[in-house]
């Protein structure tokens, strides 16, 4: 398929998509990572770790669990960047933080980076667990999510 002259995407998105919003967006998928970025994205879950623990300890459950939630969601966005060795660091490191997130977040975390690329291998296909919930109707979906 032939690309745009300007952007990376497809010509049969056709010349409305070209002016769009979308494509004054600088694409940065794929570069390498300063040192600053590597230690931000290494950390990014620590201050809500530290921030529920402190909470719990002190008997104050509801803001320990919200914490808790933040926790979770800036620990997906990590080990989803470590499933594709994209954190900066080295592969045995990668491993190392993927093993330590499995313990943070109670979850085998290895074992959803083999589901997690699979998707990519098998996008929507059969076969990918991934995308189970895509295939229902939206309730269903929000159902099962948890």
């Amino acid at each position: 398929m032939r690309t745009s002259p300007n952007t990376s995407r497809p010509a049969a998105f056709g010349p409305r998509l070209r002016r769009s919003a979308l494509t004054a967006v600088e694409w940065r998928d794929l570069v390498g990572l300063t040192r600053i970025e590597v230690v931000r994205e290494l950390m990014l879950s620590l201050p809500w770790l530290v921030l529920s623990l402190a909470l719990a300890a002190y008997g104050l459950y509801l803001p320990a669990m919200a914490a808790s939630f933040m926790l979770f969601l800036t620990g997906l966005r990590q080990v989803h960047n470590a499933h594709h060795y994209a954190l900066g660091v080295s592969r045995r490191a990668t491993e190392g933080f993927l093993f330590a997130m499995s313990v943070v977040m109670l979850g085998a975390m290895h074992a959803v980076q083999f589901n997690h690329l699979r998707h990519h291998k098998l996008c929507m296909a059969e076969g990918d667990a991934e995308a189970v919930s895509a295939r229902l109707r939206g309730w269903q979906a929000v159902a099962i999510g948890p």
